[in-house]
């Protein structure tokens, strides 16, 4: 929801013992990029939206390289759209 999502970037990550690392991991990158697309979206100063959501990217790809052993080729790719998506958006 969209309060979860503002707290993403002002608090660390919680897990939650009857979630597996997989599900804890997926959680977690769905409320940044939803953090990420909200911040877009929003009212306020473009420049600052960017970078907030670029941010939110960066801090996924920080997630996938934790759990990379656990993604195998996904990895590379996951990666890959992350940067791409996160370049786009730089001015």
């Amino acid at each position: 929801d969209r309060h979860s999502r503002a707290m993403v970037a002002s608090m660390g990550y919680r897990l939650s013992r009857r979630e597996s690392m997989h599900e804890a991991a997926a959680r977690i990158a769905d409320q940044e990029l939803g953090a990420a697309i909200e911040a877009l979206r929003g009212p306020g100063d473009p420049h600052a939206r960017v970078h907030s959501a670029r941010k939110a990217i960066k801090r996924v790809r920080a997630l996938l390289r934790l759990v990379r052993a656990g993604l195998g080729a996904e990895f590379a790719r996951a990666n890959r759209d992350l940067r791409d998506a996160a370049r786009r958006l730089a001015p």
